[in-house]
């Protein structure tokens, strides 16, 4: 019975060390994903930069038929927007389908915002120009001041603890003395990031220099189930933790979820496995154990 009970407990412990270094590479996997989509977003705001630099006359119109393309290429991006120093700004934001281009003046001084529906034909009688319901003045926000702060070439990144949601943004130097400076940002949802990924931790609070809930990736693996993913950012914002956890008593889920830096920007990325796929592997090694 010794004998017996010893191999027993050898498979449940290699079934739990096998569990460990699944959701491991589940979460290696999802890093490299992400500093893949990070090197793109990158990439696309320096070509924008650059054009933006050479092209100095743009009207909103024109800059809304060039950002189309790159949100029609890149679906987590739900905002790009162009600032100035004086809180004028022209940005392209998703609403649900439709894109809206916003046009802020002096940082809304004189009034709210300009909203344009771009999917609306000319002849319809829906309006497709309407006044925001808020103000906006773009140089509150965090991604401007960083951006005006910033004396690198690179953009700097910044993530929201409220809304979950990240920022790259890029200071465009002007030609001229007399133009002003003005500020590029992407606005990414974590979200959107292909099948499979789930999950921000936004309603969380972190402790710690540098440390910023902005964003979450939950891995399914092979399952991809949303309500998996929710409850496990769930059970994991209720008692933050960087070891493994199961989704409540009598679970059949087993879930990591561990920071991640990208560029000084912490997202937290995560992976859970079923274990009645596990059970499945480790059925002969049972019944051998029992029939020994």
């Amino acid at each position: 019975l010794v004998t017996v009970y010893a191999a027993w407990r050898y498979i449940e412990q290699r079934a739990d060390e096998l569990v460990k270094d699944d959701l491991d590479g589940q979460k290696r996997a999802i890093a490299g994903r992400f500093a893949g989509w990070a090197m793109g977003w990158g990439n696309g705001m320096r070509v924008e930069a650059s054009y933006i630099t050479a092209h100095d006359s743009l009207t909103p119109m024109q800059l809304a038929d060039r950002w189309r393309t790159l949100m029609e290429s890149y679906w987590p991006i739900i905002s790009i927007q162009l600032a100035d120093e004086s809180g004028n700004e022209v940005a392209l934001l998703r609403e649900d389908s439709t894109l809206l281009l916003r046009e802020s003046f002096l940082g809304s001084v004189d009034g709210p915002s300009l909203l344009t529906r771009l999917d609306v034909p000319l002849d319809t009688l829906v309006p497709r120009t309407r006044l925001d319901t808020s103000e906006n003045d773009p140089r509150t926000q965090e991604w401007f001041g960083q951006a005006l702060r910033n004396r690198h070439v690179d953009p700097v990144w910044s993530g929201s603890p409220v809304t979950g949601l990240l920022t790259i943004a890029q200071l465009i130097r002007p030609k001229s003395d007399s133009a002003s400076f003005r500020v590029l940002a992407f606005t990414i949802d974590p979200l959107r990031m292909g099948t499979g990924l789930l999950g921000r931790s936004g309603n969380t609070t972190m402790r710690g220099s540098g440390v910023f809930p902005s964003g979450s990736m939950l891995s399914t693996g092979a399952i991809g189930h949303d309500t998996v993913a929710a409850r496990a950012m769930s059970a994991w914002a209720a008692a933050p933790s960087e070891t493994t956890f199961e989704l409540g008593v009598g679970s059949r889920y087993r879930c990591v979820i561990r920071p991640h830096t990208v560029n000084g920007c912490t997202v937290h990325i995560g992976a859970a496995i079923d274990l009645a796929v596990l059970d499945g592997l480790m059925i002969p090694a049972r019944h051998i154990t029992m029939a020994g």
